[in-house]
């Protein structure tokens, strides 16, 4: 110490290097650490890209580790692959693009770290007479390199290498630092990889609910409309053009030798009027020989295989070409068919998906086939029914009123030819007026089983009101009847429908349930009039209906499917009968009746 100098000073000037050390080691951690941060938030803010990730990476480190260049790689299994970079020259560059992609080797330090799983550190490159790659070093201008490797789950999935232009050895730091961003690296794939799975999920559990809609809405209207055929045909081709990604669907069915266009959805065109042969030469006309699924890639280059139905695709302009067919009980009934105008094969979960489609048509054709066999023989068993009305009434008009006129023709003469006594001439005329109004009477009832007249005069809540009190007084059943909301005026065929159910269903419960009550219930709503009828008798099986009260269930059932309404029956043995009825209002008011007030 010189003489004269401060102690203190000294000692102030002593610490100055130690704190500007310090003060750097500092500033480099957090700029680091910000690094490291900013890494964090590419990562979050790119979770489906992980290129910006990679860049920010390469740029981080050249800047962080005073190097010249920084590379980021990937490990497929087999090659190493550039997938980013910061620093290189044009020159350098295309040097280092010409070595990759490349199987890992120990010549390298990127393949070293792979097969190593552990860094790899070149103090000088140019002074090693084992690293390969010299020239590339001299013309990129770098002596030390290290290369760290990206490791899940201990499996290397890539590397991050790093170039200076100095030769020595890099800071333990800046190392730590490398394994980091490799470590942050490592993060950005998985993150990746698990959002990308997790959007396939939820893309293909989207597609897997559109499927269970389409589906669903098609057997829907197959249970709402049995007998609507085309509706249902025309959904499924729209469903299955728009869920298995064509550009059309039709649907042929089976007519004789060859195949009639059913349906038809898509810009392509429908060929509509076409019959296309059961025959090896079309798509479709092979799956129906073959009953299997017939999937075409290129249909206008397979003229060999498909002679009519190349021939037909470069007319129309369609290429891909799928083809399912429509079996019932083992047997082809025709075909569903999907295009598209370019060579785009169908996935097998699209095959699968127009199987599902070519099943749900399938049971709309059954459905529509056995419903009309059963329109048939229902309507056979009702104009039976019908014939047999006419034969009684046929009876009774030649047994009860042919004969009952006969005789008053002969009493009438007799009195004419040989008039009675005085005191006897008014007994004979009561007698006659007693067998005129008895005739009277029958041709009323007559009448009234061919049309109630009290419909028209009464309307519908009276006339059934009626009903009930003359079931009531001649049979001895107790009926309550009830009535609410009914229309002001109600179409003579809801009318005449409603009463002869009512007028049915009570003598059903007469005849054949032996109940001591029964009520009847009339009620309207905005759209439709409903009856029901409920009696607590015997009951019965209603799939098992025979004789006359078999055909008068068929006869109601075809007035209320003739006015479009719903009919169910609901009994058991010894369980009481419900019907219910319910009929829409679907006439203008010009064709309705008036109801007169109750």
């Amino acid at each position: 110490m010189h003489r004269g100098a401060k102690p203190g000073k000294a000692k102030v000037d002593a610490k100055l290097p130690v704190a500007s050390n310090l003060k750097k080691r500092l500033a480099e951690a957090l700029e680091q650490q910000t690094a490291t941060v900013e890494v964090l938030r590419v990562i979050s803010s790119s979770p489906t890209n992980t290129q910006p990730v990679f860049d920010t990476i390469a740029s981080s480190a050249v800047r962080l580790c005073g190097a010249r260049i920084a590379t980021v790689f990937h490990f497929d299994g087999e090659l190493i692959h550039i997938i980013a970079h910061h620093g290189y020259t044009p020159e350098a560059l295309a040097l280092r693009r010409g070595l990759f992609p490349a199987p890992p080797h120990a010549g390298s330090v990127t393949g070293r770290a792979i097969l190593n799983r552990s860094v790899v550190h070149v103090e000088d490159a140019l002074a090693d007479g084992t690293y390969p790659y010299r020239d590339f070093a001299r013309a990129a201008e770098v002596r030390s390199v290290i290369a760290v490797p990206m490791l899940r789950d201990g499996r290397p999935i890539g590397v991050v290498t790093v170039s200076r232009a100095e030769p020595g050895a890099f800071a333990e730091r800046q190392i730590e630092l490398l394994k980091t961003f490799a470590d942050q690296a490592v993060i950005a794939v998985e993150t990746v990889r698990l959002f990308r799975g997790l959007e396939a999920r939820n893309r293909e559990l989207t597609e897997t609910l559109d499927q269970h809609k389409g589906t669903a809405e098609i057997l829907r209207i197959i249970s709402t409309s049995p007998t609507e055929l085309q509706r249902v045909l025309d959904a499924v081709v729209k469903s299955a053009a728009q869920l298995c990604g064509a550009y059309d669907a039709a649907i042929f069915q089976l007519d004789g030798e060859s195949l009639r266009l059913a349906a038809h959805h898509g810009p392509l065109h429908p060929a509509i009027g076409l019959l296309i042969p059961v025959a090896r030469g079309t798509v479709a006309g092979r799956s129906v020989l073959e009953q299997r699924a017939v999937h075409v890639a290129d249909l206008p280059s397979e003229g060999k295989e498909f002679p009519e139905g190349s021939a037909f695709a470069r007319e129309l302009g369609h290429r891909t070409t799928l083809s399912v067919p429509l079996l019932r009980q083992g047997a082809a009934v025709g075909t569903i068919q999907l295009r598209r105008s370019e060579m785009n094969p169908f996935t097998d979960k699209q095959v699968a998906l127009l199987q599902t489609f070519a099943d749900e048509a399938v049971i709309a054709i059954e459905n529509a086939r056995l419903f009309k066999e059963l329109q048939e023989a229902e309507a056979g068993r009702l104009l039976q029914a019908q014939e047999n009305e006419s034969r009684r009434i046929a009876r009774e008009l030649h047994d009860d009123l042919g004969q009952g006129l006969a005789l008053l023709t002969v009493k009438m003469d007799l009195l004419r030819q040989k008039p009675p006594e005085a005191d006897q001439f008014g007994a004979r005329m009561r007698e006659l007026l007693a067998e005129v109004k008895h005739l009277s009477s029958s041709v009323h009832d007559l009448s009234h089983r061919l049309h109630p007249s009290k419909l028209d005069q009464l309307g519908l809540v009276a006339a059934i009101g009626d009903l009930c009190r003359e079931l009531t007084r001649n049979h001895g059943l107790k009926i309550e009847f009830t009535h609410d909301q009914m229309p002001a005026a109600i179409s003579p065929d809801t009318a005449v429908c409603l009463y002869r159910i009512a007028q049915e269903g009570l003598r059903n419960a007469i005849k054949h349930s032996g109940a001591q009550q029964a009520e009847v219930v009339l009620r309207g709503t905005a759209d439709a009039i409903s009856l029901r009828i409920i009696d607590h008798g015997r009951g019965f099986d209603p799939r098992r209906t025979q004789g006359k009260r078999g055909l008068g269930l068929v006869s109601m059932r075809e007035r209320v499917r003739h006015l479009g309404g719903e009919i169910a029956i609901d009994s058991q043995p010894s369980g009481g009968t419900r019907l219910h009825v319910r009929v829409p209002l679907t006439e203008t008011a010009s064709e309705t009746m008036p109801q007169p007030p109750i």
